[in-house]
């Protein structure tokens, strides 16, 4: 390259493999590739903040607003941000588009997710799938449990499992799935539930001469008891 000055140097847009980039280095001219420096960034042990402490209305700390990639196969269309270490291929990506997607190598043992508060874990996913959280799960639509063998913990103490039994049927386990569960419901006042659906039967209990009952609530709003305390 001739000895040309940088400002009347044309724009190249955008880089290329080929590319020399002049620099000095201890008062020497050198020029590097993009290859040298996409080799030095991803050596850095970098710790990156953006925008710093924001004022209110100062916007977002980073913001990424590219086009998400839809359309392709299960394989090329990855997520807008992908976290996968070297060598580990993804191919069941959806053809949707996905956002965030962390897809570990096949030994990896620890936590795909890790949301802490002061040091302590307050949600997290493991590499085999299990979800725990701190507190409670608020599901206003519902809660959806799927798969066969599939189970929801409940608690960080995991001593508490909701297992699907089989196609429709549920069941309450204690600290394994195979261990005893059980229901409890605290006894309704002076006012029973309200009478379900139709085709729904519900499960409730209430208090009758003193004792403790357990009964069932139809969709006329009949209830029938099933038992009572001794």
């Amino acid at each position: 390259m001739a000895d040309t000055k940088i400002s009347a140097l044309t724009d190249g847009v955008t880089a290329n493999s080929t590319d020399t980039i002049p620099a000095a280095r201890s008062g020497v001219n050198v020029y590097v590739t993009p290859a040298y420096i996409r080799t030095f960034m991803l050596g850095l042990n970098n710790v990156w903040t953006a925008n710093g402490a924001l004022s209110s209305g100062a916007g977002p700390g980073a913001t990424f607003n590219g086009t998400w990639i839809t359309g392709g196969s299960a394989t090329t269309t990855k997520p807008y941000f992908l976290i996968e270490p070297t060598g580990t291929t993804s191919t069941g990506w959806s053809t949707n588009g996905t956002a965030l997607g962390i897809n570990a190598d096949n030994a990896f043992t620890g936590n795909l997710i890790d949301v802490q508060k002061n040091g302590t874990s307050q949600f997290k996913v493991t590499s085999s799938g299990r979800a725990t959280f701190t507190d409670s799960v608020f599901a206003p639509n519902g809660f959806w449990i799927n798969g066969n063998g599939g189970s929801y913990t409940i608690g960080a103490a995991q001593d508490g499992f909701i297992v699907r039994d089989a196609a429709g049927i549920w069941g309450i386990r204690g600290a394994g799935t195979t261990s005893p569960g059980a229901l409890s419901f605290y006894t309704y006042g002076a006012s029973p539930p309200s009478a379900p659906a139709a085709s729904i039967a519900r499960l409730y209990s209430d208090t009758s001469g003193g004792k403790i009952r357990l009964m069932a609530l139809f969709p006329s709003g009949a209830a029938q008891q099933i038992a009572i305390e001794p």
